[in-house]
């Protein structure tokens, strides 16, 4: 992972998967010209060799590093995560021993805590600083999808086996669980202006949730005759966008 040299103003962080809660993939960052390496992490070293942190080399499919209090926070694997200096990379803090973290972590300003979402169904809550454990919620199930959390207010979502789970980023404590039935497939994505989670399923049917509640308010199958046999479809790997003014889901 390299990291550019940006000059300006302290500019928003990129904080979760996709910045935010909408997994839009966009800021109003600009990087000028001309850029100049920084830092290079789990990459090559200044003489051109190897220089692997990570068991095996890479990071998981999907990973990205996420932001907060003069930090990088990566997840990685069965090495747990790692938080670096933005400054030149230097490794910090590693959390091991939470399980196989195949999802991107979550930073948040109001606890300075990141939240973790395990392979093994655990939600871990880690001190930003430190790295220590601070808290952890089982949802008794698994999943080896990247399924990131997401963070808005005081509520963390996060998708795991066939349940989208809401806690409270405080205290830990499940407010609401919902069944989705079919495994679900994404992370869940947030539209702030109509308080909605969206996930998509490997039944290719896509949940709309009441962000407070974890009631149903729809259920739409966006290939109602089924899978075409020459292009097979899978929401995997993949996210929910909230497009909030125009108000849809993609």
């Amino acid at each position: 992972m390299a990291r550019q040299r940006i000059s300006g103003a302290k500019l928003s962080e990129w904080s979760q998967h996709a910045h935010d809660v909408q997994r839009t993939g966009y800021t109003s960052q600009t990087v000028p010209p001309p850029w100049r390496l920084r830092w290079i992490w789990n990459g090559v070293d200044i003489q051109g060799g190897v220089a692997k942190v990570t068991t095996g080399g890479s990071l998981p499919r999907n990973v990205q590093p996420v932001t907060g209090g003069g930090r990088v926070y990566v997840a990685a694997g069965v090495d747990g995560v790692f938080a670096l200096s933005e400054i030149n990379g230097r490794t910090l803090w590693r959390r091991g021993g939470i399980g196989d973290v195949r999802s991107t972590v979550a930073y948040d300003h109001d606890t300075q805590s990141v939240f973790v979402v395990s392979s093994n169904g655990n939600l871990y809550r880690l001190d930003a600083k430190t790295g220590v454990v601070r808290g952890v919620f089982r949802s008794n199930q698994s999943s080896a999808l990247p399924l990131p959390p997401a963070i808005f207010g005081n509520r963390v979502w996060f998708s795991m086996g066939d349940s989208v789970f809401c806690v409270n980023k405080f205290t830990l404590r499940q407010a609401w669980r919902y069944n989705a039935v079919s495994a679900v497939a994404t992370p869940p994505s947030y539209s702030v202006a109509r308080n909605l989670v969206v996930v998509g399923c490997d039944d290719l049917s896509v949940h709309g949730i009441d962000g407070s509640t974890g009631t149903r308010r729809w259920r739409s199958m966006p290939v109602p005759s089924g899978q075409p046999p020459d292009a097979p479809i899978e929401f995997r790997y993949g996210w929910p966008v909230i497009a909030e003014n125009a108000g849809v889901v993609l």
